[in-house]
């Protein structure tokens, strides 16, 4: 880094229990007052701390990578050069030349590994669905690495137990996705994380643009997720080398084969998921790092199993934002839940900007068949909210900008919460939640918060919002009245009453 950054300590004090969903209190007027009092950083961490547990992190151990190309050479990387555990929650893995390399750079170091007698311990969480989608799929794909192990290998596929009965039998392939998956994107390697939002498809190497963070020799961190993704993987069909799945023998509740609407199911993967929080919350609060200036809070969403930590934190920091601070949002699917439209309409009083994709930028932009209207439904999704912000003249305080880089599409999600006029952000979320309905209600999802008053990785923060926020452009009322812009009216009503659910 070519400037010298002055560091500082602070602490965190406050202990608090964990908590269940229904007992989560409500951002209140109470979390204003300790901004007059406490620094930016400091006042964020009370918002947060009694969502879960959090973890004391070394700033000069975490940065951002800006480019697709550099995330996937920092994936092969660190597979190469992992020694001891290997985990990749993803939505699904692509059937690419890129993708195939990153499976023959896995199964190189398995064999290594088994050929040194220190096996690496390589596991693999995908969603079911996604993951079985077409013949040449992620099944497919993983497979040879399945067969070439010695048990240390293991690939879970996660059904949501929403989708059963009538809906599993008669919706399609493809369709049936929009029932619920598992969102989830962690890339562990020994004690380093990579938080991303980011899939392991080629288009997510090359000109796909999303958010990757790498925080590194944290073996708290890194152990959590690891049991996190442990946790939905029991609760997961294991892939076996014959492309068949079973649940583990020792699990003896399963997502869509029982007759009580997996009201079983649910109610024992809650109750492990809450444990683990739980158990995490009190280790973290015995081993407290009063000499770090660097938090980062695991704020986790898994809407079937009300479980709503990132809901929670996400309305919060809505709801907290002052008429001086700015708060910088970016969602490559933007459809947000009432309640965050509501709040920061109403509630909140300080500056937004907020980022989604143009129609060409959007992933589903120039689909077959139906999928092909999605960005019209973003598009008419995006028209309603740009007029309520009209309506109610907080055009000035609300800004709603667009993505459109020729060749790209955005995936990009995350906040960015810049304090008090400050000209550096104090805080950033970073993970797979586009803050709308599916991610809130449908799919499992998990975003880090990263909360820092140190000046260094503040300005690393602000260096990645300016990359993202570099190729988008204000959104004003010639926009969308533009001939490329018109929604066809049965798009508009089937997005209104039915599609917006699922989008």
């Amino acid at each position: 880094m070519a400037w010298h950054c002055w560091r500082w300590s602070i602490s965190v004090v406050n202990h608090c229990k964990i908590i269940l969903h229904n007992n989560i209190k409500p951002a209140s007027q109470l979390i204003q007052h300790r901004y007059h009092s406490h620094g930016a950083a400091t006042a964020i961490k009370d918002i947060l701390q009694d969502l879960g547990p959090q973890f004391y992190a070394d700033k000069n151990k975490i940065r951002f990578i800006h480019q697709p190309e550099h995330f996937y050479q920092e994936l092969l990387a660190k597979i190469k050069t992992s020694k001891h555990r290997i985990t990749l929650a993803s939505l699904y893995i692509g059937n690419g030349h890129l993708e195939q390399q990153l499976v023959n750079q896995l199964q190189q170091a398995s064999t290594e590994s088994l050929q040194q007698n220190s096996p690496v311990d390589v596991h693999v969480l995908l969603d079911y669905t996604r993951g079985s989608r077409g013949q040449h799929n992620s099944r497919q794909m993983l497979l040879p690495l399945i067969n070439e192990s010695c048990g240390n290998v293991n690939v879970a596929l996660f059904h949501t137990p929403h989708l059963r009965g009538l809906l599993k039998t008669f919706i399609p392939e493809r369709f049936n996705e929009t029932i619920g998956l598992s969102h989830l994107k962690v890339y562990l390697f020994d004690n380093d994380v990579i938080i991303s939002g980011a899939n392991l498809s080629d288009s997510y190497f090359i000109n796909r643009q999303d958010r990757y963070v790498v925080i590194e020799d944290n073996r708290e961190l890194a152990n959590f997720f690891q049991d996190l993704v442990k946790v939905v993987s029991k609760y997961s069909l294991q892939l076996q080398p014959d492309d068949t799945t079973k649940m583990l023998e020792n699990v003896t509740v399963h997502p869509y084969e029982n007759n009580d609407n997996s009201q079983k199911f649910i109610k024992t993967m809650q109750s492990d998921v809450h444990q683990l929080l739980s158990n995490y919350k009190k280790m973290t609060e015995r081993n407290p790092s009063a000499q770090s200036d660097t938090v980062i809070f695991p704020l986790i969403q898994m809407g079937p199993f009300e479980i709503r930590f990132d809901e929670e934190a996400t309305q919060r920091l809505f709801a907290s934002l002052n008429k001086e601070s700015k708060l910088l949002l970016a969602s490559g699917y933007f459809n947000l839940i009432e309640k965050y439209l509501t709040t920061i309409l109403t509630q909140s009083k300080g500056e937004y900007q907020i980022l989604t994709a143009a129609p060409e930028a959007n992933g589903f932009y120039g689909a077959s068949g139906v999928a092909g209207y999605i960005p019209d439904s973003y598009t008419y999704i995006a028209r309603q909210f740009y007029r309520r912000i009209i309506d109610e003249n907080l055009d000035q305080r609300i800004k709603l900008l667009e993505y459109e880089r020729q060749g790209w599409t955005f995936h990009v999600k995350g906040l960015w919460y810049y304090y008090q006029q400050e000209q550096l952000p104090s805080m950033t979320l970073i993970g797979s939640s586009n803050f709308g309905y599916r991610s809130t209600y449908r799919d499992l999802e998990a975003q880090i918060a990263i909360v820092t008053s140190d000046d260094c990785l503040r300005q690393l923060m602000k260096e990645e919002q300016e990359s993202v926020f570099f190729h988008s452009k204000d959104v004003d009322e010639s926009v969308f009245q533009s001939k490329r812009r018109q929604v066809a009216f049965w798009v508009q009503m089937i997005t209104k009453y039915i599609v917006w659910k699922f989008l």
